[in-house]
């Protein structure tokens, strides 16, 4: 696409034409246009859609463009892929089917990746001598290889193989550490988690949420994602170009890829109905959604702040119950406050700079009011500083990475960095923090970047990172 034209469809994307249905008064509907038209106004995203329940109160709206070519604007039933945010449907089908007596959280999941199941070995999945349980794929403990993170995986994404093809590649990886040792977000654990619930059920992963979850709510505009159906108020989803910043056509990959960890589609109307039912009684038992909502734990009983496909970090400063989602051209956040009962969902066609997670916690903020933060932080001596001055090495998101904590005099700091030698460097090129980040001192050895959490032993020979989606445990080099 050249410039002419990008610049013309992004002139369009600041039209702000949209579909609102609200019992919101203009306190709350108007905060939530300035914080959507906000981020329109960068030109950084095609579109967004914004929904949330508030008591007996409800907002939808479409911002921005569902198409930019052909100049459609979002309604507020857009359909969207919807990434990670599928997680919850999974684990909620596999505890549900637990409560039902055919699964065995505790078991381990050879019992269920049986013969039939094609895999590599005869005798099941291969689990490398591992042993592990059905609750571990949910809490992302397995220890498994994800194979997102697995640049030989990639070919796949684009060609639409049989299942075993992917679980072939990653199960003869070496796991990034034993079960339950630590904690790495895993597409490769929910990919196993749905073809679990299709072994026990009988039904394809599709059919199941469909029949339990989206038919019984009245989620109708919800379903298994297909790049071939035809669909009434699609969006169509864009990447962000890494040279220029504009917005391109997304990447191709096929549904049966992402799978049970990240091919459902929905809208901001629908995931507002799940949440309400999810949080509120109206789909699982008590006993399922408690078990669902209960933070995992580590072998060392360190408790995890993730639970079965849910997060549990505070937002807003607030105790919080969400999950966010990215695949090709799409981004999206499901957040719900327990104590507030605010349900806010935010999803958006566009891979790229601007947060749905964020605009997510700002609306809720507009909505709430600002909380402090109740937690105190303290001065570190200069010498003090000093002796945290290392790297640590292990591995984090499926990566080996080192963490180079410094002292700049002031403030201690860090940079995460990829340990892989390339070209003779000591390290790769950072992808993700090209500058450090300045920790906050909480106490007892205990600093902070925003969420992420630093916990640094006594003796300084080990850094834990509690990243809220992951928990890795590194040693001194």
């Amino acid at each position: 696409m050249n410039n002419f034209k990008l610049k013309n469809l992004l002139i369009l994307s600041l039209l702000f034409v949209g579909c609102e249905s609200s019992t919101y008064g203009p306190k709350w509907s108007s905060a939530i246009d300035d914080i959507a038209n906000e981020a329109m106004n960068t030109g950084k995203v095609a579109g967004i859609s914004v929904g949330v329940a508030y008591g007996d109160s409800e907002f939808f709206k479409g911002y921005g463009k569902a198409d930019l070519e052909l100049d459609v604007a979002t309604p507020d039933n857009a359909i969207y892929e919807i990434g990670s945010v599928t997680k919850q449907f999974t684990a909620a089908s596999i505890i549900k089917l637990a409560e039902e007596g055919k699964i065995d959280l505790n078991a381990d999941i050879r019992k269920y990746l049986g013969r039939d199941t094609e895999f590599p070995d005869k005798k099941g999945y291969n689990t490398q001598g591992h042993i592990i349980p059905v609750i571990r794929l949910l809490d992302h403990t397995s220890g498994i290889k994800g194979y997102t993170e697995m640049p030989s995986a990639r070919p796949l994404f684009v060609q639409d193989l049989p299942r075993d093809s992917l679980v072939s590649l990653f199960s003869e990886h070496p796991f990034d550490f034993p079960p339950g040792e630590q904690m790495i977000y895993n597409n490769s654990a929910y990919f196993l988690a749905g073809l679990i619930i299709e072994k026990v059920s009988g039904k394809t992963y599709a059919d199941y949420v469909e029949e339990n979850f989206f038919k019984p709510l009245g989620m109708d505009n919800s379903s298994y994602c297909s790049n071939q159906a035809i669909w009434k108020n699609r969006a169509h989803g864009y990447d962000t170009d890494k040279e220029t910043g504009g917005m391109i056509h997304k990447g191709y990959i096929v549904h049966s890829v992402p799978y049970a960890a990240g091919s459902l589609c929905s809208t901001v109307r629908d995931l507002v109905k799940w949440n309400q039912a999810l949080h509120k009684g109206g789909i699982l038992s008590n006993s399922v959604y408690r078990q669902m909502i209960t933070p995992g734990q580590l072998n060392d009983g360190t408790v995890l702040r993730y639970a079965q496909g849910l997060s549990l970090t505070k937002v807003a400063n607030r105790k919080a119950i969400h999950h966010g989602g990215g695949i090709n051209g799409f981004l999206s956040q499901s957040l719900y406050f327990p104590e507030e009962d605010l349900t806010v969902v935010v999803l958006v066609n566009t891979a790229g700079p601007i947060s749905p997670s964020q605009l997510a916690e700002n609306i809720a903020t507009k909505i709430l009011g600002d909380l402090e933060e109740d937690e105190n932080s303290y001065n570190l001596s200069a010498n003090a500083l000093q002796q945290f001055s290392r790297i640590y090495t292990g591995v984090a998101r499926g990566r080996k990475v080192n963490v180079e904590i410094s002292d700049n005099g002031k403030d201690l700091t860090y940079i995460i960095k990829r340990a892989d030698k390339k070209s003779g460097e000591a390290y790769a090129e950072a992808e993700e923090q090209p500058q450090p980040k300045v920790l906050e001192y909480r106490g007892e050895g205990i600093f902070r970047d925003g969420r992420t959490i630093f916990i640094f032993s006594k003796k300084l020979d080990e850094l834990r990172i509690d990243f809220g989606g992951g928990y890795s445990i590194l040693k001194s080099k």
